[in-house]
């Protein structure tokens, strides 16, 4: 009978493993919640986010790479390769803006702008 303790032991730990270690991040699972499922309007969805997350760098007498994101000429034209970016994995050197992640809603109103035709609403 004193065998049997080992391996009652080894059953319990095992268990445990199997059922103690889970984690999901709903968001992952479901997608965001709360989107807003309209396309997003220039003025007050994609002005906003481009000037909080891109003019930094992408705006003044000297933007970055060239690309200056302050008009919405500017914006329109390269919003494809602009959303492109947005959605590479952060590690990702082309990643932007860089070292971080947009939140997912701001980069669906993007991309149903871009889907909407890009209009200067």
């Amino acid at each position: 009978m004193k065998n049997s303790q080992p391996i009652a032991l080894l059953l319990m730990v095992l268990s445990l493993g199997w059922t103690g270690c889970y984690y999901d991040v709903e968001e992952t699972l479901y997608g965001p919640e709360g989107c807003d499922p309209a396309p997003g309007r220039y003025a007050a969805d994609i002005e906003p986010l481009v000037q909080a997350n891109c003019t930094e760098c992408h705006g003044g007498p000297a933007p970055s790479a060239g690309l200056s994101f302050e008009s919405y000429d500017n914006v329109s034209a390269l919003a494809p390769a602009m959303l492109e970016r947005m959605v590479l994995p952060t590690a990702d050197p082309l990643s932007m803006p860089p070292n971080r992640k947009l939140d997912t809603c701001l980069i669906e109103d993007f991309a149903g702008w871009i889907a909407d035709g890009s209009p200067n609403n």
